[in-house]
């Protein structure tokens, strides 16, 4: 049997084609050679994050020149040649008092603020201890292979 991926496109790596297993690759060889090349990935990533620093570097240092401008001109945009630099705002809000956040939800009637989910810990939690699900809630597992060193 010798097969590969069939809707893999021209710009994505193609599959090792399926072969029979050897006798010789046993569980255990197959976790070496995993392992092997595992340390071979997070090597290459590293490698790949000390080449890409120089440029990171310049670019935060080219992103603070350009605040800079814009701060001395008292604009929020300024266009080039080759493009334009501009500012824009990113916004992100975390609960630091959850007993008062419920509160404010409770008496304003503000349940808009609430995201809809569910802790995954806390329903698995109360699965394991009660053996029923908590109503309105799916649990689905699936086995994965995971391969740590020794």
């Amino acid at each position: 049997m010798n097969t590969t991926v069939a809707n893999a496109t021209p710009e994505e790596p193609q599959a090792t084609p399926a072969r029979v297993r050897k006798p010789t690759e046993t569980t255990d060889w197959c976790i070496q050679k995993y392992l092997a090349l595992r340390a071979k990935l997070e090597a290459r990533q590293k490698e790949q994050a000390l080449e890409l620093a120089p440029f990171k570097l310049a670019m935060a240092t080219l992103e603070n020149w350009m605040l800079d401008d814009l701060g001395r001109a008292k604009v929020n945009s300024m266009r080039g040649e080759q493009g334009t630099c501009y500012l824009d705002k990113r916004t992100s809000a975390t609960v630091e008092d959850w007993g008062k956040l419920l509160d404010y939800i409770r008496e304003n009637g503000a349940w808009d603020l609430l995201e809809r989910r569910v802790s995954k810990l806390a329903a698995e939690a109360i699965l394991e201890e009660t053996k029923q699900a908590v109503p309105g809630v799916k649990h689905d597992r699936e086995v994965v292979l995971k391969v740590r060193r020794s």
